[in-house]
């Protein structure tokens, strides 16, 4: 599956689409914003977004439901899995540090002021990318009916 915010109607909304095709769903309901499950180890995180930058992460152990006490609660403006699933790489508009979801030990990465994206490869490089333009795409409906010259 693919999981991902979607805004409607002004408000962010958690959501999930199959990775092969077919309808999207509703994943949670307010005030989640968007649920990222690892990619190994079962650990989870939610968003709880507001109107700042920055979100309201909840890390929820294996086998834990939204609805459960969080394993641990920070503030991020950025956070993404590490490919193993035993740590995120979080950025709160100072710094990119990586948590271990397990045990809750935190690893200051880098200084960071500007930071759009951020990931961290396997091999512990953390990669960054910041936004250089913008680009909008359309959907032309009605190709064959456009006059031919």
């Amino acid at each position: 599956r693919v999981h991902l915010g979607l805004t409607r109607g002004g408000a962010r909304e958690a959501w999930r689409v199959p990775l092969a095709g077919g309808a999207p769903e509703r994943e949670a309901p307010a005030p989640w914003c968007q649920v990222v499950p690892a990619p190994a180890g079962g650990w989870t995180y939610a968003l709880r977004c507001a109107s700042s930058i920055m979100m309201e992460v909840h890390l929820f152990a294996p086998g834990a439901g939204l609805d459960d006490p969080p394993a641990r609660t920070l503030q991020a403006a950025k956070v993404a899995w590490e490919a193993s699933g035993a740590s995120l790489v979080v950025y709160d508009l100072e710094v990119v540090r990586r948590l271990e979801v397990a045990s809750g030990a935190a690893t200051d990465l880098l200084e960071l002021p500007i930071a759009p994206s951020v990931a961290l490869a396997p091999d512990g490089t953390v990669y960054s990318a910041e936004i250089v333009s913008h680009v909008t795409r359309h959907l032309i409906t009605n190709y064959g009916d456009r006059p031919r010259p």
